[in-house]
Order: structure tokens, then sequence, then C-alpha cells
């Protein structure tokens, strides 16, 4: 425990987040003191991370072979003499007396000289201060002495400082050291999503609204921040404590090392100081003006410059008051009684002509149902869920339903629905689904339950089976409400076609819908069902753009619908199912960027999902990898089930594709194994066409065959005949192909066929694929036609790994043909495309088809030369340091590069770097040249694919 009060052991194992930037000047600053002696200084405030960062640095120093002399002062040990300088040293010198002796202090600071010279003799020396405003007095002036007498020696200081310290720094590093040899970085907060990953290891999910509260408490600071999610973890989130302030959830527990360090703060504080500091934690964030017009007696303008040089408070320049930091207004308004809290709000109220900071004070003041105050918090709601602030819209929105007499059912029933809404936006899914449930076994059978029955249809839980049943009692209920009934049967239509499975009736459904929206005027609903038809009648292989142009020019006109990714997200599905990635990818950056912009949590997921599914199609498939990452944990953080779900598959496909054959088997199972309990049809085929695609990658075709048919099989009982929204059928063809089940192929292929017509460019490349593996069997020079021209049809439209499979069925087809020169090339073409995307797996299927028509070529049948030239690129040799390293010419080396390209078939030295990197491409680095005799005639191994 520092002199703060606050506990150091909270970052003590804590992983460097969010500090990319900082990380990188600090590794860019070690590689400076081979020219000589220089100086870091990492400054910010207690739990910053400082620490964290400088034992970064330390083992990085000792890991590229540096020698680190370290000492951590403390307070306590500013009036023990060369307490420091002994911790730095002690392992150095043969007798520690010499430092604390009597010695004259020039023949001490001589002595520390030397030893830091003889260090650095043999090795980079790193002088490492941990709080260097600690360091004592005579320990500081001995190294002063031995700092400012180097030169040349390799020496590092590395030291870390408090902001705002009393304390001085001794050392003096900015006069010490010659102009431009300190250099300091200054450590800011984290941000909210680095936040969220530090916590990740106590919190394994963190609902949006408590980590915006979390953030806004911690100040970003990641010690307080995990002390915090600590207290949340013990006691689940819901104790009494630091509550997000103002008597609103969600709650997070103070730890009580900070709630003490803070309290001796503001214990004994004179009255008049601690009123002010009362009324501006009842601000929260107020400007000069407020607290003046707030306390009218006081002499405000003094009273807020003591509060700011005693540390409490910071005004800054456009006179906005707030907490130095905002942990401090947290712990004052906690212990301000509840009475007094009311009256400080009212008070506020009164004061304000803001008319969302007049709602928010009312209803921290109010505590009986006022319709007055229920409406303007209603009001509110709507003002902060249309620039964004969702968790705010939520927040506003429970207090008006709090607020609203038990007599106004109306309001209630409104009100309440605008609650689930604005919970759900927030990502606060759990929340929302708990109020619609109580709605629903509260109202009475009729129109109004129908609504809520509709609002928790639209939440899209895991329980698929309660959902439909909900509906089809809200049916019932609806009475002649025909916009009502519409809705319903909407939904009903999306939870049989999309997720039951049910293609045909969901279309019934979605039909019928669309004709009570067109005359409902609803443009909401009407939205909704021309997206949702459009959709369906997509899957069904029957595309209605004209409906999807429809719902897109709605949401242009009323915003993107509040429950669901929106008619864009929807058409950029059908532009990737169509095969214009390009259009698709656009769609989806700019609906993430949207969700962003407007803090929406229930649209990140989704759309994050849906754009690693176009870079996944593009061979991105890294990245891919990444977007479905954070989709997981934004799904997560949403406790939304539902679109986690899904998600599943799209992780065991980029798995699979990657080869990371037993993570997509897991992850296929889970979604297999979910969906089998929901009843969802679709997650069932999507996952076994996964498994499918794994086992052709692993050259296995009759597993692979199993798998896809079973898959086809399911498509056909759903009536999903869009054969590039799941593309079971398209691979079942090249799967039984393979397995010699030839019958059965020409069987899916005719199916293809009748499949295609108006599906898009993607169906068409597709199915000329398809054509020409069925032709394999039969006429090996027809099928190379068909397949050549699959692979140049999916080059052009951007879905790489479609065509590198099109390039290595192609070199199956040359081989059969007998046409070896040419089967080869395309086996080198492919596993060229197919390592540079990641595809280990399909990779390997090509390496080994290459070896069996050129045997040797799977190497690149690399010289000597080449492979000592390729082995120094992979290290990161620039071509002049080869050159000079194996003693050839600038020139020989570009050729020798030239021809291993053209070998390999790849464009550049980052292919090469990844080739040997990723095991693909093995070389071992030939014995160096000898320095006179030029280059040594020293035989490379054979390259090999592994």
């Amino acid at each position: 425990m520092d002199n703060d009060g606050v506990s150091q052991a909270s970052l003590r194992d804590a992983p460097v987040v969010g500090r990319e930037r900082e990380s990188s000047l600090v590794a860019a600053w070690s590689t400076t003191v081979a020219d000589g002696a220089r100086a870091l200084l990492l400054r910010g405030d207690p739990g910053i991370g400082k620490t964290t960062l400088w034992r970064q640095a330390l083992s990085a120093w000792r890991s590229a072979g540096g020698t680190v002399l370290v000492t951590r002062p403390v307070a306590e040990e500013l009036a023990h003499a060369y307490s420091g300088l002994v911790d730095l040293l002690e392992h150095h010198i043969p007798d520690p007396v010499a430092l604390t002796g009597a010695a004259d202090p020039i023949a001490r600071g001589r002595t520390v000289l030397g030893v830091l010279r003889d260090v650095a003799a043999e090795r980079p020396a790193l002088i490492a201060i941990d709080d260097l405003q600690w360091l004592d007095a005579a320990s500081a002036r001995a190294l002063r002495y031995a700092l400012r007498r180097l030169d040349s020696e390799r020496v590092g200081i590395l030291a870390t400082m408090r902001t705002g310290s009393p304390a001085p720094d001794l050392l003096d590093l900015r006069n010490l050291l010659p102009p431009g040899r300190l250099d300091t970085v200054d450590i800011g907060p984290l941000d909210p999503p680095a936040v969220r990953r530090l916590v990740g290891g106590v919190l394994s999910t963190v609902s949006p609204r408590t980590l915006r509260r979390l953030y806004e408490v911690s100040g970003g600071n990641p010690m307080f921040a995990l002390e915090l999610a600590r207290g949340l973890a013990a006691g689940g989130g819901t104790q009494r404590g630091l509550t997000d302030g103002r008597d609103a959830p969600p709650n997070l527990r103070m730890p009580e090392s900070l709630q003490t360090a803070i309290g001796l703060r503001l214990d004994g504080l004179p009255a008049d100081l601690l009123a002010l500091l009362e009324t501006v934690s009842a601000l929260a964030r107020g400007s000069v003006a407020q607290v003046r017009r707030a306390l009218p007696e006081q002499d405000v303008d003094r009273l807020l410059d003591v509060a700011a040089r005693s540390g409490l408070l910071t005004v800054d320049a456009d006179l906005t008051v707030r907490f130095s930091h905002p942990m401090i207004g947290s712990v004052l308004y906690d212990r301000v009684g509840p009475l007094t809290r009311r009256r400080l709000h009212a008070r506020l109220a009164d004061l304000t002509d803001d008319a969302d900071l007049r709602a928010r004070h009312l209803a921290r003041c109010t505590e009986e149902p006022d319709p007055a105050v229920a409406t303007a918090l209603e009001e509110a709601a709507g003002r902060a869920s249309a620039r964004g602030a969702l968790g705010t819209a939520a927040e506003f929105a429970e207090q008006s339903l709090r607020l609203t007499p038990p007599s106004d059912t109306d309001a209630e029933r409104r009100r309440t629905l605008e609650l689930i809404r604005h919970l759900a936006a927030a990502g606060d899914m759990g929340q929302a689904l708990d109020i619609a449930d109580r709605a629903i076994a509260r109202l009475p059978s009729g129109p109004a339950r129908a609504e809520a029955l509709v609002a928790r249809a639209q939440l899209e839980d895991d329980d698929i089976d309660t959902g439909e049943a909900l509906l089809e009692r809200a049916l019932d209920e609806a009475g002649d409400d025909e916009a009502l009934r519409g809705r319903l049967l909407d939904q009903l239509g999306w939870l049989r076609g999309v997720f039951r499975g049910d293609l045909p009736g969901g279309i019934r459904y979605a039909r019928e819908a669309l004709r009570y929206a067109e005359r409902s005027g609803d443009r909401e609903f009407q939205m909704s069902a021309a997206a949702g038809l459009s959709n369906m009648e997509t899957l069904a292989g029957t595309p209605r753009p004209d409906l999807m142009d429809r719902a897109v020019a709605l949401e242009d006109e009323i915003g993107r619908p509040p429950l669901w990714a929106g008619p864009r997200v929807l058409r950029a599905e059908q532009l990737m199912w169509a095969g214009d990635l390009a259009r698709a990818r656009d769609l989806l950056e700019a609906a993430v960027a949207h969700a962003e912009r407007q803090n929406h949590e229930r649209w990140k997921p989704y759309s994050l999902y849906d754009l690693a599914a176009v870079e996944g199609a593009a061979g991105n498939l890294a990245r891919a990898d990444r977007l479905l990452g954070q989709a997981v944990e934004s799904a997560r953080d949403c406790e939304d089930a539902h679109v986690e779900s899904w998600i599943f598959y799209r992780l065991a496909l980029v798995a699979a594709w990657l080869g990371r054959a037993d993570e997509a088997r897991v992850v296929a199972g889970r979604r297999i194994a979910q969906a089998t309990r929901r009843g969802e049809r679709p997650g069932i085929a999507r996952a076994r066409s996964v498994l499918g695609l794994l086992a052709l990658s692993e050259g296995d075709p009759r597993a692979a065959a199993a798998e896809l048919l079973d898959a086809v099989h399911l498509l056909d009982e759903m009536g999903l005949r869009h054969p590039g929204a799941v593309p079971a059928l398209p691979d079942a063809i090249e799967a039984t192909v393979l397995a010699g089940q030839y019958d059965t192929a020409e069987a899916l292929l005719e199916r293809l066929t009748g499949q295609v017509p108006g599906c898009g460019a993607w169906a068409d490349a597709a199915l000329d694929r398809a054509s020409g593996t069925v032709a394999l069997a039969r006429d090996a020079g027809q099928a190379a036609v068909a397949l050549c021209r699959s692979a140049a049809t999916f080059s052009a439209l951007g879905y790489r790994p479609d065509a590198a499979r099109a390039v290595l069925l192609a070199a199956r087809a040359h081989q059969r043909a007998g046409q070896r020169t040419l089967a080869a090339d395309a086996y080198a073409e492919a596993r060229g495309e197919f390592a540079a995307m990641g595809a280990r797996l399909w990779a390997q299927r090509a390496a080994e088809g290459l070896e069996r028509v050129a045997p040797g070529r799977a190497s690149g049948e690399l010289t000597a030369a080449e492979t000592r030239v390729a082995a120094l690129v992979a290290e990161g040799r620039t071509n002049r340091e080869i050159a000079r390293e194996l003693f050839m010419s600038v020139a020989t080396v570009e050729a020798h590069l030239t021809r291993t390209y053209r070998k390999l078939r790849i464009r550049s030295r980052s292919d090469l770097t990844r080739l040997v990197m990723d095991g693909s491409l093995t070389v071992r680095r030939a014995a160096a040249a000898t320095r006179r005799g030029g280059a040594a005639a020293v035989p490379a191994d054979r390259h090999r694919k592994v």
C-alpha cells in the first residue's frame, strides 16, 4: 500500500492493455541507448500503469541480454541515506559499505561511475527507478555525479514519476544530461475499450451501462478499474456503495482501501467547503456560474480556489467545475444523506434552464409518482436516444416509468415498451427481457399484452419455443387491431422462416404482414415487413431486391430500427451471397461505424458478424478472426445469447479455413448442440457445412460428403435454395466427386443448376466449379476449361478462397489430362494463394498435389544461393544487408529474389517471409561466407512443405 492508501497489488500481474503507443515509444527509446547514455521518464497519476510499462521494459531489456540495476524507493525511505544506491549496486560492488560509509562524496560518486562503466562495457546497462520522487537525496547526489560524466557508455535511465507529487526530482534529469538525451512519456487514462479488455479477467461479461459507469468512476485509471471490477464480481453487481451517482443502477462496490483513503481527505474539511463539494457532486459536472447560483450566500470563487489548491476540484478553461478524480465525487455523494441529496437536487432543478438536466434533478428529488416529472423524463429519454446517449436514455426511461401514476395505464404501457427498447439498444438485454416478461405476466389478455409480446419477440432471446408460443398467443389477443396483427405476423414470419428454417411458412406470414403494413401507414412496420419478406424470398432462391430497396429507402427516412440489424445490413448480406463483395463491405463498414457513433450495443454484434463474413469470403481471414472476437465480446456484454449463437458458425468457419481443426470442430459442435436444442435447423445446416469444408481441407472427401449431404438434406427440407447463402450444395458436389460417388454428384449438380438462375455472379461461378468438378470423371479437358473459368470469375469478384479452390481443382483436371506442366503451375498457384491467406490445410493439399506432378517443386527447387537469400529475407534483412553478408552485389540479390518469387508463385518479401515463418517453406540459413573467400559453397537444406 502506498501513501495514498491504494493497493498496488491490483496491477502487479495485470497485462499491458491499451498502451500500444506508450509501449512502442519505450521500445523505440531502448534502441537509442547504443549511442550513449539516455534517460526516459514515465509520468502519470498513481495506478495509471507507469509501473506496468516499466516492468515490461525491464523484461525486454533482460531478454535482449542487457543488465538491469533496479531500485524501488518508497516515501518512508526518504530519510535513509543511500538506500536507493544500495538497491541499485549491491550485486555489482564487492563491498557495499563503500557506498554507505563516511567516505568522501566525490569518492563515492567515482565508485558509482566506475561500477556503471564496468557493467556497460560488458553489455548495455539500465538504471531502473520506480517512483523517482522517493529516491533519497544522498543516492541522488552520487548518481548525479556519475551520470553527468557518462558519454558514449551504453547506459539507460528508465524512471517512473508521479504527477503532482510534492517531492522533487532530485536527479534533475532535465539538466543532468546533454540536450536531446531525455525523453518523457506522459501516461494518461485508458479509453473505454481498453478498460473493457483490462477487466475481462475479472468479469466475464460487462454490460455496456456498467462499463460506462465503471469507466466514469475510475476515470480510466487501470488500478481503480480493476479494484471496482473485483468489488463488482465479489457481490454480483448489486452492492450498495459506489452508485451511478445518484441513486440509480448499476451499483459498483467501492473497495474499502479507496473509501478509506478518500474519506480521510474529506474528514475535517470546513463546513462551507464541504457544502461546495456536495453541490458539485450533485451537479456531477457543472459550471462556475451554476455553482454560484446554487450557493448565493457563499464566496464561491474563494472556495473553488481552496478546493483546487487542495487537489479536490479542477476548474477547466471553459469554467467547468469537476472533481480532480471522479471517485472523490462518488464517495462524497454517497456520504451525503438521502434527505440532503433530495434537497440539493430540488434546488438545482429550479436553477437550471437545460431540460435534460432539470429532468435528471427532478427524478432524484421526487419520491412519489408525479405525472409532470414522468413526462419530462420520457421526453428527455427520447432526446438522449436521438443523440446516441443510449445508456442515459435507458436511465431516463426507468425513472419515467417509476414516477408514472399507476392509474395512468396507457402511459405505463407506453413507457414500459419504450424502456424495453431503450434497454435493448443500450445493450442491457437481460433487464429488457425481465421487464418484458413481468409486463406480460401483469397485463390482462388483450391488445395491450399483445404489444408487450411483440416487444419481447423483437428481443430474439435464446428461447425460440417460448417466443413462438407467445406470438401465437398474442395473435389470439390482438382483436381487430390490424396493425398489431400485422406486426405479430411479421415477427412470426422472421421466427419461422429465418430461425426455425420453415421458409415456405415464414414467407406466407411475411406476405400477409406486408399487406397489413401497407394499409397501416406505419413506416417502421413497413420497413420491417418489406425487409423480412425480401430476406426470406432471397433465401428461397427467388430474390426480391425491389422489396429491400423499399426497406432501405424507409431506413433513410426514419432511421435504423432500434432492435434489429436494419435493411442496409440485410442488403449487404444479399450482396455478399450474390457476388458483390465491394458494395457489401462498404455497407457493413458504414453500419459498424454508425453503431459505434451511436453507442448502440444491439447493432454492434450483428454488424461485426456480417463484416467478418465479408472479410472471410474475401480471404482476409486474420481480420475476420479479429472481428468475430469483437462480436462475441459485444454479444456477451449485451447478454444477447441469440446473436452469440449465430457467431459460433462464423467462428467455426474461419477456424476451419485457418487450419485450426480442433477448434473448428469444437465450436461447430457447440453450434449444432445449441441449434438442436432450439429447433433451429439453419444453424445445424450451417455448422455441418463447416465440418464438411474442414474435412475437404484435411483430404478426407468421404467424411466431407457425409457432413455436407446432411446439410444439403436440411436445406432442402427448409426450402433454402440460394446457393450463396449456405454453400453446402456446391461443396457437396466436390466432396462426392472426390469420394467417387459420381451418381450422387450428378444428381446434386442437376439440383444446383436449377437453383442458380437469378442468384448472381457468385452462384454462376460456383456452378462452373461444380460442373468442372463433375466433369473430372469423364472429360478432364472440359473440366479444366470450366474450372479455370470459375477461378477467373471468383478472382474478379474478389472471392480469393473460392478462386484458389477452383485453381486447385483445375490442377487436378490438368493432371488427369496428362498436362503435368499446367498441373504443376496450377498447384503452385493454389498453394501460394492459400499460404498468403493463412489457409494452412488447403496449402498442404496443394503442395501434396504439386509434389505428385513435379517432385521437388513444392519447395520451389531453390538453389543454395536462393536459399541463403530467402533465409536472410525472413530475418528482416534489406537487400543491401544481404549483399554485404553474402559478398554479392545488390543486383545479384534482386535477381535471386525475382527467381525465388517466380518459383514459389508469390509476389513480395512479406509473402516469402510468411511462407518461412508459418512453416510452409523450411529453410536453414547457410553457414556465413568466409570473410575473405567470398560466398562459401555450403549446401542448403532441401525446402519442404510441412
